[in-house]
């Protein structure tokens, strides 16, 4: 903590162009760290669309520096988990601002290498790295319901993560990319689900997600981050969520259109 705070103090001291100029020399010596500052700026909201090839990249530079160590410590593999958590949640920022395009592309970008590596690598050595999937199927998730996806462009990713299910194959996890793959295949375009969040009377669940409640969590929490309220509470009585219910009408009446 100590060497974090006289590094602050050192770069406020820095003026913009000296510290600037230290930054491209030392990246000049360090191709990690051009990668970590193309990744950073790739995934920096208001600059355009993201560019999901840098997060890639530094993706599968995470993986394949973990993998080189490891190989010198015994051969035993134990991933860069915490890394590409934090990857991955450089779409933390689009979803809390609903935009769920730009949000997707950056754990799209890093499950394609990190499935790679893994099946490779870490299959039977690392259960934190094997609990990134669920991470990610549901950042996926939340992304592609908040996102503008057409239907073709739905199918097209439904085609990629099933890509990924067959490489996976008996080392996917249990629900592998369940939650992502449900948003996909329906959006909000099922009428019966549609019914339900109109508040229509005798309205009820599509069957495919009365069977299931995480995919309903999923939805809440999208329509909180859109502040669609009414639907929000017409889905969480349909669902009989009294936890999410009881909630959003508490901040509801407190002058907030989000849950507590």
């Amino acid at each position: 903590m100590a060497e974090r705070s006289t590094l602050r103090r050192l770069r406020d001291d820095l003026p913009r162009e000296a510290l600037a100029d230290l930054l491209v020399r030392r990246a000049e010596a360090d191709p990690d760290l051009a990668g970590r500052i193309e990744a950073e700026l790739a995934a920096l909201p208001g600059r355009g669309p993201v560019d999901p090839a840098p997060i890639a990249a530094q993706a599968r530079t995470l993986l394949g520096r973990q993998i080189k160590r490891d190989y010198r410590d015994d051969y035993e593999a134990h991933g860069p988990a915490d890394a590409l958590k934090q990857l991955v949640d450089k779409a933390v920022p689009f979803l809390e601002a609903g935009d769920g395009r730009n949000a997707l592309k950056i754990p799209v970008a890093v499950a394609e290498p990190f499935i790679e590596q893994w099946l490779g690598y870490y299959v039977e050595t690392d259960e934190d790295m094997y609990r990134l999937f669920t991470g990610l199927d549901r950042m996926m998730a939340e992304a592609a319901l908040m996102s503008d996806l057409s239907a073709d462009e739905r199918g097209s990713l439904r085609e990629t993560i099933g890509g990924w299910e067959d490489d996976l194959n008996d080392y996917a996890p249990e629900d592998g990319f369940f939650l992502v793959t449900a948003a996909l295949r329906t959006a909000w375009d099922d009428p019966a689900l549609r019914a339900v969040l109109a508040g229509k009377t005798g309205a009820a669940l599509p069957e495919s997600e009365e069977e299931n409640p995480e995919p309903i969590a999923v939805r809440l929490r999208v329509l909180a981050a859109a502040a669609r309220t009414d639907e929000y509470l017409n889905l969480a009585r349909a669902a009989g969520d009294e936890a999410a219910l009881a909630g959003m009408c508490w901040c509801a009446s407190a002058g907030s259109t989000r849950p507590c």
